[in-house]
Formats: structure tokens, sequence, C-alpha cells
């Protein structure tokens, strides 16, 4: 089966559905119609900058968007870019980490994602502390840990 952008294994492995999952082209455009009759439980939006870390309040806040379950649960996160520059393990690694411990809060309330990043990243890029450092320059991941 060839993989298609909308592809994302580290949500199914972390026990999500990715309800765009098979839809066709490189780069879809799904409209509002279609995230409403979907509901997910979550969304997860691929912040690619510290500028565009405030996506979630667009979201959040968007009247078309209230009826949906995310929405109104708060149940809408930033993530990394799942496929900037190819698809780096790295990323989807911690992707998948972060993933589970939201989809289950109380099996992983003693996993320290910071740490897991920094071991990940250090795996991969051969430098420790390299994820503390992306986690300050991104922005959201530094709000979202020091949320826990």
């Amino acid at each position: 089966m060839k993989s298609r952008p909308t592809d994302y294994e580290p949500i199914d492995i972390a026990g999500g559905i990715n309800v765009a999952k098979g839809c066709e082209g490189t780069a879809i455009n799904v409209g509002i119609e279609q995230i409403i009759a979907w509901n997910p439980d979550y969304i997860f939006l691929a912040c690619v900058s510290p500028d565009n870390k405030d996506a979630i309040d667009f979201v959040l806040t968007s009247p078309d968007l209230q009826s949906i379950a995310s929405v109104q649960n708060g149940d809408v996160y930033n993530c990394f870019a799942p496929h900037c520059r190819g698809a780096p393990p790295d990323k989807s690694l911690f992707n998948m980490i972060y993933m589970v411990k939201i989809f289950h809060p109380d099996k992983f309330e003693d996993l320290d994602l910071e740490k897991e990043g920094n071991e990940i990243f250090e795996a991969f890029l051969g430098v420790d502390g390299v994820f503390s450092e992306y986690a300050d320059y991104m922005v959201w991941p530094r709000e979202w840990l020091n949320s826990q």
C-alpha cells in the first residue's frame, strides 16, 4: 500500500484513529463540513514555527466548530509537523509518545516527555538537550510541558 500524506502511523500506534487517513492528494484541504461530520475527539495541528502556535485558539474559538467534541472538550493540540522535510523519525517517534500521553493520561501520567524527547533526539542527532532547546524555541512544547 502506498503511503499518503494523510497517513500517519504514530496516531495509530498511540491508539487514535486518523479520520483523514487515506484521503487522496499531496495537499488536501478539508472543509469545515467534513470536520463537523467526522466529529473528532481530538484535533492535532501541525505546528511548523513559533509564529503559528496560536492556531489552537483559532480552532477553539471558531464559531463553525463549536459543535464538535474536540472543541467542546478543549482537546485541540499542536504537534510537531509530521511531514516537515520528509517524515523525520525523531519527530514522528516523539509525536507518538506525546499522543499516547494525551490519549491515555491515566496510564502515562508519570511519563516525562522532556526526558523522552531529549533521549529520542540524542539517539538520532547525537547531541544531548536538543529537545529542550527545541521546546523553548517552538514555544508551544514548553508551554504544554509546563502545564502538565
